[in-house]
């Protein structure tokens, strides 16, 4: 079983006036799981970090021995085991907070891993039991998700169309590629075509090897000439005389496990003539 490191905070707890005064520690001690909060480790796994709450409205302390649990993860990682030891003593009529925390990893096969990293979150029912020392162990459980991370995405962060001189247009984009999660994630690749008038006028690598830390992005500058060496003349006059030029970005990011296309299109407004 894993071991994972207990964190306990004792909280005033009013005891019942109704209560027994003189209860022993097996009466009254309860558990429930307050909060499931989830955790993006990496785009390898994810993780839960676990809430519970205990009330011990007896007259005597108790001492909690350890957590142990269960989460049924299913198709992605089967039933994982875990336990939290501890020690820590709750006081007659308080209760405390009790987290741990459990990653899960993700399938090691491609098509499992590629099925699952696309979900938003995965379904996962928890359970367990804490062990008190001198009382009845006492149960919990809940049904809850584990979120899987934010693929990285290439966006069109902005993209302008100018008039050329008299008979050419002149087209800047800024490709950016995101990393929306709060770890780092490792491109192994990037590549674009840029299609415009249904032409393709530009195809490149857009990045090798580039870490992206946690929140940040990369942009990268795209810029094309459309004049008489790639178009003919008739298709510049109805680009100027229309005002506006179509265009198509689409490429892959290449990540150590899964390739994620992407494809951008639209209508560019030429701004006014540069002479």
């Amino acid at each position: 079983m894993n071991k994972i490191i207990l964190g306990l905070t004792a909280l005033a707890l009013a005891a019942c006036a109704s209560g027994p005064k003189n209860s022993g520690p097996s009466e009254g001690l309860s558990v429930r799981v307050s909060q499931v909060l989830p955790v993006n480790e990496s785009l390898d796994s994810s993780a839960v970090e676990v809430v519970l709450t205990i009330e011990n409205p007896t007259a005597d302390a108790v001492t909690v021995e350890k957590v142990e649990f269960e989460l049924n993860t299913k198709d992605v990682a089967g039933v994982i085991k875990g336990s939290a030891e501890s020690g820590a003593a709750i006081g007659p009529g308080q209760s405390a907070e009790l987290r741990f925390r459990q990653s899960v990893p993700f399938p090691e096969s491609p098509e499992a891993y590629q099925a699952v990293i696309k979900r938003d979150e995965i379904p996962v029912e928890l359970s367990g039991t804490l062990v008190v020392s001198g009382a009845d162990d006492v149960r919990f459980e809940r049904s809850t998700s584990v979120a899987t991370p934010t693929l990285p995405k290439m966006i069109i962060n902005d993209i302008q169309a100018a008039r050329y001189g008299r008979e050419g247009v002149d087209i800047t984009m800024f490709l950016r590629l995101v990393n929306e999660n709060m770890f780092a994630v490792l491109i192994e690749g990037a590549t674009y075509t840029l299609t415009v008038q249904d032409k393709e006028v530009r195809s490149e690598q857009a990045g090798i090897g580039v870490r992206l830390v946690g929140g940040a992005a990369q942009e990268f500058p795209v810029s094309v000439v459309m004049d008489e060496k790639q178009f003919d003349k008739e298709t510049l006059k109805t680009i100027l005389a229309s005002g506006r030029v179509s265009y198509r970005v689409e490429g892959a990011i290449e990540l150590k496990r899964l390739t994620i296309p992407f494809m951008h299109e639209g209508e560019i407004q030429l701004a006014a003539s540069e002479e």
